[in-house]
């Protein structure tokens, strides 16, 4: 998605969703479509073409996973051989993932892993809860703007 210097999108995505839903259209099968941003399904409506939008059949929105679904989807994410230290305490990182969804959980396991696979020391390759809580709070500020920073620390 293209976006100004306030973060706020821009006409390009209103022709990448006409184009999408075109193929769509021409596709023989069924095609299931995600948008796992909060709040982006109105938007997603509110620029495709209306013609194009009756050919949609069914638009369900989902709500973000409890704290019960985020700790089966850190289960889930996390790689088996991925070397993990002994506190990994996945109901911790649930409680500290609230309002993520799958593709932002999947995004904490991958940057954590790639932020212990850097250290120089090869002992200290193993990914902890110390990893993955700032992992977490790089997934809180990614795609923020840096004026959304700023309204925040204003009134936050």
């Amino acid at each position: 998605m293209e976006s100004d210097s306030h973060g706020a999108t821009t006409g390009g995505d209103a022709r990448v969703l006409n184009i999408v839903v075109r193929e769509m259209g021409r596709f023989p099968g069924v095609v299931i479509m995600m948008i796992d941003t909060p709040g982006s399904l109105d938007v997603f409506v509110s620029r495709i073409d209306k013609t194009l939008l009756k050919s949609l059949k069914f638009i369900v929105e989902f709500q973000l996973p409890t704290q019960r679904n985020r700790k089966l989807l850190w289960e889930k994410l996390m790689p088996p051989a991925l070397p993990v230290l002994d506190d990994l305490n996945y109901k911790k990182l649930a409680e500290a993932s609230h309002d993520f969804t799958m593709s932002q959980i999947g995004n904490v396991v991958y940057r954590a892993a790639a932020s212990a696979a850097l250290r120089t020391a090869a002992g200290d390759r193993f990914v902890g809860m110390k990893d993955f809580y700032a992992a977490i709070e790089e997934e809180k500020t990614r795609g923020e703007s840096s004026v959304d920073r700023w309204v925040k620390a204003q009134y936050i």
